[in-house]
């Protein structure tokens, strides 16, 4: 918990490699912190998982795209 201390915006709170229980923390803690989720969907590789296989819910997904939205500077 101490690295959020320094000022990050979001967390990813879903990975493949991580327990559900793992998650469930994870996304409990960044709402504490009111800050944005995300999910380990990339692929680096061969393996079980998928793209998009790991997901936020529609809500979840909606916040982090009008937050990139909000501080993106090159957008009117």
């Amino acid at each position: 918990e101490r690295i959020l201390d320094l000022g990050f915006d979001g967390l990813e709170v879903k990975h493949p490699r991580c327990p559900p229980a793992l998650h469930d923390s994870l996304r409990d803690l960044a709402r504490a912190r009111k800050l944005l989720l995300s999910a380990g969907s990339d692929h680096h590789g061969r393996g079980v998982d998928r793209i998009g296989d790991w997901r936020l819910t529609r809500g979840e997904a909606l916040d982090l795209l009008e937050a990139c939205r909000w501080k993106d500077p090159l957008r009117s």
